[in-house]
């Protein structure tokens, strides 16, 4: 343009923009971590989109200090997609220190929101320390159930715990069932009832420490030992009086042995007064015989002659024992005291006559 006028022809052009921030956050924020080392986190961070995205191009998510802002470093960008997106934050990631929260804000060419979307970052993690020690002894003696006070020493440091798992355990000491959870800080014994059915396959008691996320997966361990008295019983037993006297005994015993003696380690004899051999029908002992001195499918013991025995026995029994005890039940045979009686009246004298 000039005195004379103005050049059309030459004349440069702009487009008019309207440069503009975003104004709509993203509706939520969510972090789940999944690395359950303390003082690690991994996971995905979940983006809620914003309820208008025609301006936002991308999502930011910083650590923040604070739920409102004092912004760290980048965590990731997410592109606006109309729909709810994510970031990942890799295995071992150790945030900022002091930085507990991730915060999101809106972004496009121009620039991003100075507010956002907060969550705070939960650093879930199960404890390190596990129990000193656990031990139990059964006080049922009776085969294939169980009873008696586990009892439980807890962890060294016990600053990540808030509980114990308590289990039965297989043969590689790997879960079977839960027993009972016992809180950190409480007695961390606990019993099992007289009459406890032992579970198939269970081989140990496990115990887990554990916290709020989850449980170690290694523990102290102690084998489950069920104390029994035998249940292998000797099938037979037999006895023939060889004592001819009234109220006087005498000959062996001949015992039957039981099919497996893998329980037991001796045989006991006793005079009873039932056929059914069991402790409430035991007078007194007769004998006992060692498993280890035995050969054979059977076992003699030797009553000598002229052996008085209790006059109200009617049987002799025969049990199974171990060192806890012996077999619930048993076998018997009736007492039967051969006598062979001789007359008492003398003959005062005798005839003979020749034919």
């Amino acid at each position: 343009m000039n005195a004379d006028g103005m050049n059309l022809v030459n004349i440069a052009s702009q487009a008019l923009q309207d440069r503009a921030l975003p104004e709509h956050a993203p509706i939520s924020l969510e972090f789940i971590d999944n690395d359950l080392i303390k003082g690690e986190i991994s996971g995905l961070v979940t983006i809620g989109c914003a309820t208008d995205e025609s301006i936002i191009t991308s999502y930011v998510v910083y650590y923040a200090q604070t739920a409102s802002g004092s912004l760290g470093p980048p965590a990731g960008v997410a592109t606006a997609t109309g729909n709810d997106v994510s970031i990942l934050i890799r295995a071992d990631t150790v945030p900022p220190a002091g930085h507990n929260y991730y915060l999101a804000r809106s972004r496009n060419s121009d620039g991003e929101m100075a507010t956002g979307t907060s969550t705070i970052i939960v650093d879930r993690y199960i404890p390190t320390y596990q129990a000193q020690s656990v031990s139990f002894l059964d006080t049922d003696l009776l085969a294939g159930l169980i009873g008696g006070t586990i009892e439980v020493s807890p962890a060294a440091d016990e600053t990540d715990i808030t509980r114990y798992a308590l289990y039965y355990a297989d043969s590689s000491q790997l879960p079977l069932a839960l027993i009972v959870e016992l809180e950190q800080g409480t007695f961390l014994n606990h019993t099992l009832s007289i009459g406890t059915p032992k579970p198939s396959g269970a081989e140990y008691f496990l115990v887990l420490s554990g916290s709020r996320d989850g449980f170690m997966t290694a523990g102290a361990t102690t084998p489950l030992v069920d104390r029994a008295v035998p249940v292998n019983v000797p099938s037979l037993i037999q006895f023939t009086d060889a004592d001819m006297d009234s109220a006087q005994i005498g000959g062996t015993i001949t015992i039957t042995r039981a099919s497996s003696e893998s329980d037991l380690t001796s045989y006991t004899l006793y005079y009873g007064t039932s056929s059914t051999a069991t402790a409430s029908a035991i007078i007194s002992p007769v004998g006992e015989l060692a498993v280890s001195g035995l050969s054979g499918s059977y076992a003699a013991f030797g009553i000598a002659m002229h052996t008085t025995y209790p006059l109200t026995a009617t049987h002799l029994l025969a049990f199974s024992k171990n060192n806890l005890g012996e077999s619930q039940t048993g076998v018997s045979t009736q007492l039967v005291d051969r006598t062979v009686f001789f007359p008492t009246v003398a003959v005062s004298s005798g005839a003979f006559l020749d034919v």
